[in-house]
């Protein structure tokens, strides 16, 4: 395997980042029902959140991996940080639409403009800022029910888990990259509170995308200052 590292902004999103897997915290009183119903129920709950992304991608004979700390605010307001242990080295800004906005640490009066498709602001397979947005995650699974089984997980991080799996095959979700389109199987791992743990994602038995989510902060109060 070859280990690529990120464009030369060096703000290439890893992301195996692997399917947004983001937060969902279960309100008080959610509805009962499979894991699915449950985070269907609890989405409209979560204002804003931010989580930690550990993030591993393989295209062809390429890999990557890389540490992400990801923010949202509804309705459309995204920070995407490029970590190397606990301190970010390049930032990208979203706040809606096709373009984003992204800037080397330390340099924010240096920022670049460009589409959110840019390599330079896109991991080894294209996902980017919009692509771990917890509610479009939510709905591609809630919309392709038909596709979805819902099982028994492992323990992750020490919690028991509800694996989702949805066959996707010829089905896209919001904030795919062009190289999702080969994607065959998606799974998501969510604690019996409502957080999803872990994504991953296959090409048929190949596993080309794999997150480990943690650290999570739901309905903090993010100000403007957290996306600029």
């Amino acid at each position: 395997m070859v280990n690529r590292s990120w464009g030369a902004f060096g703000v290439r999103l890893g992301a195996a980042l692997l399917a947004v897997v983001l937060p969902c915290l279960l309100p008080t009183g959610a509805p009962a029902g499979t894991a699915l119903d449950r985070l269907v129920g609890a989405r409209s709950s979560v204002d804003d959140y931010s989580v930690t992304i550990e993030a591993h991608e393989a295209l062809g004979k390429s890999s990557q991996d890389r540490g992400l700390h990801y923010a949202f605010r509804k309705p459309a307001q995204a920070r995407l940080d490029l970590m190397a242990g606990t301190r970010s080295v390049a930032t990208i800004l979203w706040s809606g639409g096709d373009s984003v906005v992204a800037y080397r640490s330390g340099l924010s009066f240096l920022r670049i403009r460009g589409s959110a498709e840019d390599r330079r602001f896109t991991s080894l397979r294209g996902n980017g800022v919009r692509t771990p947005v917890l509610g479009d995650i939510v709905a591609c699974f809630e919309r392709h029910q038909s596709s979805v089984e819902v099982r028994s997980g492992p323990v992750v991080n020490g919690q028991p888990t509800d694996e989702i799996v949805l066959e996707r095959a010829g089905i896209s979700c919001a904030g795919d990259s062009p190289a999702d389109r080969a994607v065959t199987r998606d799974i998501i791992e969510v604690s019996r509170r409502g957080t999803i743990l872990m994504r991953r994602r296959y090409e048929g038995p190949e596993l080309v995308e794999a997150w480990n989510l943690r650290d999570y902060r739901i309905n903090a109060g993010f100000d403007d200052r957290v996306f600029n």
